[in-house]
């Protein structure tokens, strides 16, 4: 993906859309505890950055969401956590944000 993928994805993000994942894992990640997620990733740091990597070296969009619909779930979770915190720092967050 390109600087310009990721920047779409965050203006979708911030109207609610998130492409690169399944709407039942965003509703799971967005009801889960934080600080679970965090300790998740923490556990799985190595598995999680090589993971993250392949999502940022996909061509496209829609093999970077292929890409994540084929690792395991835990690291899906995280990635979509990680992905949620973007849209949290992006400078557009100050207007109103629907999940």
């Amino acid at each position: 993906m390109q600087a310009k993928d990721l920047e779409y994805l965050i203006e979708l993000g911030l109207k609610g859309n998130h492409l690169l994942f399944e709407d039942e894992l965003v509703r799971e990640v967005l009801r889960s505890d934080e600080k679970d997620l965090v300790t998740m990733g923490e556990k799985n740091i190595e598995e999680v950055s090589t993971c993250f990597y392949k999502v940022l070296s996909a061509p496209n969009i829609f093999e970077a969401r292929q890409a994540i619909f084929n690792m395991p779930y835990n690291i899906q979770k995280v990635l979509a956590f990680i992905y949620f915190k973007l849209i949290d720092l992006s400078p557009e967050e100050s207007r109103l944000t629907i999940h």
